[in-house]
């Protein structure tokens, strides 16, 4: 046989046991060990996909080759998840940015045990892993590899060492792992590569993305879920040394607008969708959120602009919780208008500090000013002996109240009496309230533009619950975090604002208390008169 008939061999075919010819046998046979180091050259994962079929998601029973080596747009993206220490994939649906590095993990685990093997090449084993926001997604995703691993020529297809759901081992040692967001084991080890998929929809990324601190190579993909969390960030470029491709349908050669296939495929996936989950999931748009909750139906941007504090007291709302604790702060003006100053949201702060840098943030900001604080409510009922969790160190008022002290120089009101008496859903009614235009022709609220957090809540953070019977209840969607910061808000609306009850609600009395009310106004008259505000 001569050398250009072996190159034309089909190692498909002979694998399958077809062709009877024993010359054609033979020169396939001596072909196999050419073909074995073209696939498992250090550069051969694009010719090694030449022989990994899989079903493809969206063409149920049809077998094509994945993830489309011929196809250029998927060249820069492999150049980078493969050499960056980290890099972000911003994606449309469906552009397979999650299983092209599970099969180049696959692939570098096989070739290092076959270099081992074949050349004693005494190559470190590959160690994978795949992270996605639960157990079951992790463990379906992996199962791609999985899939392929079956589905590959015998040649081709070296021992595994160990297989389970959640581990895929060759028998050279190599690894792929998969994990899901509520997991910790694992991230100390030193792991070549690390793909956390679907980032923007895991409730704890940031914590998990530093975790994983001893990763060589780390990739984060997603689609958009808004802007106030880290997978907008790691795409925007607000946290440096982050390599970012993009993946959007227009560079499959089979989704291009104005082509028969790419028109046929773009209304098989616009039908049945919002326009808002078009944006969202297709054409990678930030500033468009899928549904319509009751905080996005009453909100009205006309709502938002500049506040000038005028000298009132400010109330401020704290939602804490270690990984992400949340402020919100207003006044209430001259017209009645509660008018939101300015909010906060942090990232795993202690609760002695974040106090601490809070409420001397307030303090410096507004001069001479009254502070009333609205922690959550539960941190209520923990004071009246209603939890038993009174004193984790996370969660204890008396700290709020201690360090609120000591920073505003007098004993600083903490109330959660009335908010800890409210539903939930009758705190949205409240702050929804504030959002219309009153009769005289004047909003309830006046939110500054520097609330941002807060203007992406109201774009959206709560919609109503999938399937809920109780329409009027809203659900949190847990993978954003501004949720946390709408939350204090809440909680700070609901325990000082009740146009319905006046001003007795400012006391830790339920009752109105006539002589204390009028000190308040006299006091805060005399503070408004020392400032030169009218």
């Amino acid at each position: 046989m001569t050398p250009e008939v072996a190159e034309a061999v089909d190692l498909q075919a002979f694998d399958a046991g077809f062709g009877a010819d024993l010359q054609v046998i033979q020169a396939r046979q001596v072909s196999h060990d050419a073909e074995l180091e073209r696939c498992f050259a250090e550069d051969g994962f694009p010719y090694w996909l030449t022989y990994v079929t899989t079903e493809w998601e969206e063409a149920p029973g049809r077998t094509v080759i994945a993830p489309y080596p011929a196809f250029d747009f998927l060249t820069d993206y492999r150049a980078v998840y493969q050499v960056e220490p980290y890099s972000a994939t911003d994606k449309s649906r469906g552009m397979l940015a999650s299983t092209d590095p599970l099969l180049w993990d696959l692939w570098q685990g096989q070739r290092i045990a076959y270099q081992n093997v074949r050349h004693n090449a005494g190559l470190a084993p590959w160690r994978g892993f795949v992270q996605r926001q639960s157990e079951d997604f992790s463990i379906e995703l992996l199962a791609r590899a999985f899939d392929v691993y079956d589905r590959l020529p015998d040649w081709l297809r070296l021992p595994l060492g160990r297989r389970n759901l959640t581990m895929l081992e060759t028998a050279g040692g190599g690894i792929i792992r998969a994990f899901h967001a509520g997991e910790t084991a694992g991230r100390g080890d030193g792991w070549d590569h690390g793909n956390i998929d679907e980032i923007a929809f895991q409730h704890h990324a940031r914590e998990s993305w530093q975790s994983f601190d001893r990763v060589r190579l780390k990739q984060a993909t997603s689609t958009p879920r808004g802007r106030d969390n880290l997978f907008s960030d790691l795409v925007h470029g607000k946290v440096p040394g982050v390599a970012v491709v993009r993946l959007h349908y227009t560079q499959h050669p089979d989704r291009r607008p104005g082509t028969v296939l790419g028109d046929a495929w773009i209304a098989l996936k616009r039908s049945g969708k919002t326009e808002a989950q078009w944006q969202q999931e297709y054409e990678c748009n930030y500033d468009v959120f899928d549904g319509q909750g009751y905080y996005t139906a009453d909100y009205n941007s006309a709502c938002v602009r500049q506040v000038e504090w005028d000298g009132s007291m400010i109330s401020l709302g704290m939602d804490y919780s270690y990984l992400n604790p949340a402020a919100s702060w207003y006044f209430v003006n001259e017209h009645g208008q509660v008018c939101r100053l300015g909010c906060e949201l942090r990232h795993e702060v202690a609760l002695p500090r974040y106090c601490q840098e809070l409420f001397e943030r307030i303090r410096d900001t507004y001069p001479k000013c009254a502070v009333r604080i609205a922690p959550d409510p539960f941190r209520g009922r923990q004071h009246h002996g209603g939890t038993d969790q009174y004193d984790e160190a996370t969660t204890d008022i008396h700290t709020i109240q201690r360090v609120a002290n000591e920073v505003f120089g007098c004993k600083v009101l903490l109330s959660v009496n009335r908010t800890g008496r409210m539903t939930r859903k009758e705190g949205h009614r409240d702050v929804r309230r504030l959002l219309g235009l009153r009769e005289d022709n004047k909003f309830g609220t006046i939110i500054d533009p520097l609330c941002v957090e807060l203007i992406q809540g109201f774009a959206g953070a709560y919609g109503p619950k999938e399937g809920a019977i109780d329409t009027g209840l809203e659900e949190a969607d847990e993978r954003r975090e501004c949720i946390h910061v709408m939350d204090a808000d809440r909680y700070a609306v609901c325990e000082f604002v009740q146009a319905d009850r006046g001003l007795s609600h400012t006391l830790l009395e339920s009752t109105a208390n006539i002589p204390l009310i009028a000190e308040l106004v006299r006091a805060n008259a005399i503070r408004r008169e020392s400032m030169g505000v009218g």
